[in-house]
């Protein structure tokens, strides 16, 4: 047992992180099995990507928390993708924010889904910012 106090806290803080950690490793599985039921499920491709972009997030979340290691969540949202995109026949899914910045100017479209084909499924809005390059 412990005898310091630095030490005592120390082990009352690791016990309250590793509960909410668990917890928010909890919350993903949650996620990453809504979207394999819903393609299980055999629902519309609106309602798979819609898990799948909520899911994506959570990952993403837990990696920039250092729930998990990054790699693996990449490998984790590019294994789901592999199911989502071979339910929903080919449609492909971008929810990441892409930036892209070209001579000062910084281009952010926030949510874009194309299906194969050239058909457009939905598409969030483009913000177009100017300003001086960094």
């Amino acid at each position: 047992m412990a005898c310091h106090k630095s030490s005592k806290k120390s082990i009352r803080k690791t016990i309250r992180q590793t509960e909410v950690n668990t917890s928010r490793l909890s919350r993903i599985k949650t996620f990453i099995k809504k979207v394999e039921q819903a393609i299980l499920g055999h629902r519309e491709n609106g309602q798979i990507l819609d898990a799948f972009s909520k899911a994506q997030k959570e990952i993403m979340k837990g990696a920039a928390k250092n729930i998990m290691h990054k790699n693996t969540a990449s490998r984790k949202i590019s294994r789901l993708h592999k199911k989502v995109k071979i339910a929903t026949g080919g449609v492909e899914v971008a929810t990441e924010e892409v930036k892209v910045a070209t001579g000062g100017v910084e281009v952010v479209t926030e949510e874009v889904k194309v299906a194969t084909g050239g058909v457009e499924v939905a598409t969030g809005e483009v913000k177009v910012a100017t300003g001086e390059g960094k």
